[in-house]
């Protein structure tokens, strides 16, 4: 099953983004976590949320993560 991600508001942190496109990923990790909320933030500070890790299988960005 292909992923379709849009990496437009990825928080890079020292890593190169994908390219723009459709790549084979498995779900590596699900955590809960709340969010931090802040000036222009989309949910107020503390609102529970997933966060999960996605591991690309195969091609140019074998075993790189992604987020969300």
């Amino acid at each position: 099953m292909g992923l379709n991600l849009n990496m437009s508001e990825a928080d890079l942190k020292g890593f190169e983004p994908l390219p723009a496109g459709t790549y084979d990923a498995t779900v590596y990790e699900v955590t809960m976590r709340q969010t931090k909320g802040g000036e222009g933030a989309k949910l107020p500070a503390g609102t529970d949320m997933l966060n999960v890790q996605f591991k690309i299988d195969g091609g140019e960005y074998d075993n790189r993560r992604v987020f969300r």
